[in-house]
């Protein structure tokens, strides 16, 4: 696990554990909309458009903090195995600041299209 930071780690934990509320959320509609439709001929109206567009938005994205915490992501080292621990933090940092840039910034404007 990669140096964490205690002041981050309770939102972090919270966050990851909105998403698995989601997770559970997402599969018991499911299962309902699936159970009422083949023993009722009855689907729940809607479920494809909330479980797209809410359910997993909600599981994709939630859990991005506690895997960048974790390192849990897939990391390709073609480029950087050979960087000294020192370059190897800052240009982490550069991509990290990079990263947070293009998220606050796709964050913003897909909200202003959400408000639209």
């Amino acid at each position: 696990m990669s140096a964490s930071h205690p002041r981050l780690d309770g939102a972090i934990n919270a966050v990851m554990f909105v998403a698995c509320v989601f997770t559970v959320l997402m599969m018991v509609h499911v299962t309902i909309d699936v159970f009422l439709r083949v023993v009722f001929n009855a689907p729940l109206t809607g479920t494809f458009e909330i479980v797209a567009n809410y359910h997993m938005v909600a599981v994709m994205y939630l859990p991005l903090a506690y895997v960048t915490r974790n390192e849990g992501q897939i990391i390709v080292e073609l480029f950087t195995r050979h960087m000294s621990d020192r370059k190897l933090r800052r240009w982490d940092m550069f991509v990290n600041a990079v990263t947070a840039i293009y998220v606050l910034g796709f964050t913003y404007y897909t909200g202003l299209m959400a408000i639209e």
